[in-house]
């Protein structure tokens, strides 16, 4: 059995296996790297998330795996992909008054990194000041057990409460900066009590949404709706993860048990 004195000796270890580089004297903060500072030189190299980010950026999206070794080890730490590189760079040039669009698809076998590499660009665009509109995984949103109510809005089409809540406050959390700074272009009609103005920010909708979880969905709609009108004002990725799980059957059950 090995035996180390500090999960921070674990990380050093890892790192000195995989750049070949003496750590007699480094600590963990060697290796952390803020996402605009890397460079070509850090490709295929390890380097270690800033340990305020971890929660802000990723606090319920990683995999699960990934994720239990990194509360394992204390650090979050993970080697640059060239293909989540060349994003980056690509990405700096964007111009968001500019009408035109980057799109982007992540393609492999299970297991190839797609996920952390998708990660990895987000991490980058947090920190460059971009409003994240992340959808963490799809299959959780079509292959769930979650409660479904049908929609008071759209007819023959169902809410996910639970799923919606769960959204917005990941939404919150990683674009918190930009919440206060988009405005209903328009007044909303939430049921017979309950309406948004025109001019609201959308801080005050998110909240009123994890208030009442029946209104949650709506609310995700709406915030969507909202943020494309107010495209041009500011950098948006639009990022999702498992999107093969849009074109699948669903295992999803109405309040009755039939399938939906």
């Amino acid at each position: 059995m090995l035996r180390v004195s500090s999960r921070s000796a674990v990380v050093r270890s890892l790192l000195s296996g995989i750049r070949r580089q003496s750590t007699k004297d480094a600590t963990v903060e060697d290796w952390t790297i803020n996402p605009l500072e890397l460079g070509e030189e850090n490709v295929s190299h390890m380097y270690c998330v800033p340990s305020g980010d971890v929660k802000t950026v990723f606090p319920t999206s990683l995999p699960s795996q990934f994720s239990t070794q990194t509360t394992s080890i204390g650090e979050m730490c993970w080697i640059l992909r060239r293909q989540s590189y060349q994003m980056m760079q690509e990405l700096k040039s964007f111009d968001a008054t500019q009408p035109h669009n980057f799109r982007y698809l992540l393609y492999g076998a299970d297991g190839s990194g797609k996920t952390i590499c998708l990660h990895q660009v987000l991490h980058y665009c947090v920190k460059a000041g971009w409003l994240v509109v992340f959808v963490p995984g799809v299959f959780s949103w079509t292959h769930s057990d979650r409660e479904l109510r049908p929609s008071t809005r759209v007819p023959g089409t169902f809410d996910q409460p639970d799923t919606a809540t769960a959204w917005l406050k990941a939404f919150r959390t990683l674009n918190s900066h930009f919440t206060s700074q988009v405005q209903l272009s328009r007044d909303w009609q939430w049921g017979k009590k309950d309406h948004s103005l025109a001019g609201e920010e959308m801080n005050k909708v998110i909240d009123m949404g994890l208030l009442k979880p029946a209104l949650a969905t709506d609310v995700v709609v709406a915030l969507l709706e909202e943020l494309v009108l107010s495209s041009g004002r500011f950098n948006i990725m639009l990022a999702v993860d498992e999107f093969n799980g849009s074109f699948s059957p669903t295992t999803l059950r109405n309040q009755q048990k039939e399938w939906v």
